[in-house]
């Protein structure tokens, strides 16, 4: 029954990350149930996510619980992994807010680890559309020589002639949040 409600669980953390994966194919990759089997102490993962901004590719591993395993044998788990593998970022999902012990959180934020609730992992998730959102417009101005002219010309005069013709972008984007408290780019230096 435990493993049911696991599997349950992992299933609606994937749905979040394929949504994410499914609007940006070229800039997000999920890898669910990742092996690694060539490290000094072998394990598996829940899902691995990769996903770019600018320049920079970032890996993190998720793990997700929800079952009677005490937190103290997750962080364990992610202590050792972390140790044993060039993948050393996590993202810990667990379902119920009362789940994470406080002797368990300050420790996995001692090892910048990012630590959510089902809730709380899902806006950051949406914060993450957002910048990847963010940089693929500045990319796609970039590139547009037209688009760069009228937003010259725009600064210039004060007023710009047509509006963005990029709407998927644009509306991601402007779900970003300038005060949130769990940023996605908080994870660039996660693992150190």
């Amino acid at each position: 029954m435990e493993t049911q409600k696991g599997y349950e669980f992992e299933n609606q953390v994937e749905l979040v990350l394929r949504k994410l994966e499914k609007k940006f194919p070229d800039r997000v990759k999920v890898t669910p149930q990742r092996d690694f089997s060539n490290v000094s102490r072998p394990h598996r993962v829940d899902f691995e996510l990769e996903y770019k901004l600018g320049g920079l590719t970032q890996q993190h591993l998720v793990e997700c619980q929800n079952r009677d395993r005490s937190s103290y044998d997750v962080a364990d788990k992610i202590y050792a992994v972390r140790g044993t593998s060039d993948r050393n970022r996590y993202i810990f999902v667990y379902k119920d807010r009362d789940y994470l012990s406080e002797p368990v959180a300050k420790r996995l934020k001692d090892m910048g680890v990012l630590c959510f609730d089902f809730e709380g992992f899902k806006a950051w998730c949406i914060q993450l559309e957002a910048d990847i959102a963010l940089h693929q417009l500045g990319l796609e101005v970039n590139s547009d020589p037209e688009l760069i002219k009228m937003i010259r010309d725009g600064m210039r005069t004060g007023k710009l002639e047509k509006p963005f013709d990029l709407p998927k972008l644009r509306d991601s984007g402007a779900k970003y949040d300038y005060s949130r408290p769990n940023p996605p780019d908080r994870a660039m230096t996660s693992g150190r």
